[in-house]
């Protein structure tokens, strides 16, 4: 693969934004946003409800309809989300997100939506009931036309709102409501849940196949042990971060992605026991074939593509470097397959 090419797994990435969208913080500033964003006087608004974490095939699609509807009469959509997830704040533990905030808002906007709404979630959210969410904060508060959700979409204190009910008494107020259907593969829903799942077994061609893109891991490139350099064998290392979904320890062909260029890597994830049996930090090892840079400091997007086999505790170090010249090759064959299909 040529330096700076997209590989063949990014083309579902690359959606082009339609519009510059906007973005708040607080669902009470949508309005003037929308004034300052030159969308006030157009006559419709509709919104899709919804966490979206992972941007997945449902998501998409969901979204994806409410921005085809309404361009077709000329208004204008957004998207509506809570930040952290409400799980969080009730539960009182962080859940393993799929993608990052700003991952998340950069695929919202390749979709063409014109504004997002990132609420801030706390108590006074948690307790508010289902019906003053739709009649206070929907209907009276942002002026909706038409709401999108998925089909197992809950809301209000304690969750007791579904679909059924934001269906009902929201067009009980002349607003219109499209419950998603789910999307299924080979039998299954696809849902941020089965995602995580596929991912912590190592089932990247699984996760990918929900998502309708690579898994991405992005970090600073710190410094590690330079043994890459020993075994002749560069690497470019981040630190797993640690509200992301870890993927089963293992070595994968990856994609590089540093200053808007693409490069075939294989990558050992894991907790490089043969070096260091005690290690408990989980670390992402980039090495890019073919190339040899100095990446220190910089941000790198990490595409996991294929595991090429899981984490192994060595006897030794002589037994890890021949097969980590194996894993290069394996990578590079198979990229050199892909680079023809």
């Amino acid at each position: 693969m040529a330096e700076g090419t997209q590989g063949p797994c990014l083309k579902n990435l690359q959606t082009r934004c339609r519009e510059t969208m906007f973005t708040v913080n607080d669902w009470q500033q949508f309005h003037m946003a929308r004034t300052v964003a030159g969308l006030a006087d157009k006559a419709h608004f509709s919104i899709a409800l919804g966490n979206f974490d992972g941007m997945h095939m449902g998501h998409c699609q969901l979204i994806r309809q409410m921005v085809e509807d309404v361009k077709a009469i000329q208004g204008y959509a957004a998207v509506l989300s809570f930040h952290p997830h409400p799980m969080e704040l009730i539960h009182g533990h962080s859940l393993p997100k799929i993608m990052t905030r700003q991952e998340k808002e950069a695929a919202i906007a390749r979709m063409g939506v014109d504004g997002y709404i990132l609420q801030r979630f706390d108590w006074a959210w948690a307790n508010m009931s289902a019906e003053d969410f739709i009649n206070h904060v929907l209907v009276e508060g942002l002026g909706v036309n038409h709401i999108y959700v998925g089909f197992n979409h809950s809301f209000g204190s304690r969750g007791k709102g579904n679909a059924a009910m934001l269906k009902e008494l929201a067009e009980r107020r002349g607003v219109q409501v499209t419950v998603m259907p789910p999307v299924a593969l080979n039998g299954e829903i696809v849902s941020s849940s089965a995602i995580r799942k596929s991912l912590a077994k190592g089932k990247i061609a699984e996760a990918e196949a929900m998502l309708g893109y690579p898994f991405i891991i992005t970090g600073e490139v710190v410094r590690g042990r330079q043994l890459g350099h020993v075994f002749g064998f560069p690497t470019a290392n981040i630190i797993y971060p640690r509200d992301i979904q870890p993927i089963s320890p293992g070595v994968y062909a990856v994609e590089a992605e540093v200053d808007g260029k693409i490069y075939p890597g294989v990558a050992n994830c894991g907790y490089q026991p043969t070096i260091d049996a005690n290690n408990k930090t989980m670390v992402l090892e980039v090495h890019i074939l073919g190339e040899d840079m100095d990446l220190y400091g910089k941000t790198m997007r990490t595409h996991v593509i294929y595991q090429v086999r899981p984490e192994i505790h060595f006897a030794g170090v002589e037994d890890l470097k021949r097969q980590v010249m194996h894993d290069k090759e394996v990578a590079k064959t198979f990229f050199e397959k892909n680079e023809t299909m």
